[in-house]
């Protein structure tokens, strides 16, 4: 999946399909794909921003929009499956989709802290402009 391995990459998401739709007999797996998908994408970024004067950095928060939201939730996907090197890439990634889709998994997780530390940045979120 890294330098254009676009061939590879198509692969291994078909492999993580197939056993998905394997292991979950009611569920269809496209359907556990679009939950973990939604579960793990983030509402809000932090962009950090350097102050002028006060030489300090100044993190603000920002609603991102759908296109956003569906990439930032398919990258914390794939950094959480890519976190373990043990199994193979596909067993990963499914038992990624899994967790996430039942709100446990690492993504979510990431999702979850992500919110906490734009709500803790609230006050700056008036200063937007970039």
């Amino acid at each position: 999946m890294i330098n254009g391995k676009k061939h590879k990459s198509e692969i291994e998401f078909l492999k993580c399909f197939k056993h998905l739709q394997k292991s979950q007999h009611k569920k269809c797996s496209l359907d556990v794909f679009k939950l973990s998908l939604k579960n793990s994408s983030p509402f809000f970024r932090l962009k950090s921003i350097k102050s002028k004067t006060r030489k300090n950095v100044m993190e603000i928060p920002y609603l991102l929009n759908e296109k956003l939201r569906v990439f930032y939730g398919i990258k914390n996907i794939l950094g959480s499956a890519n976190s373990l090197k043990k199994v193979s890439f596909y067993k990963r990634l499914n038992d990624e989709f899994l967790m996430s889709s039942n709100l446990k998994g690492k993504s979510v997780k990431n999702r979850r802290k992500l919110h906490e530390d734009s709500f803790l940045q609230r006050k700056y979120a008036r200063y937007r402009w970039f």
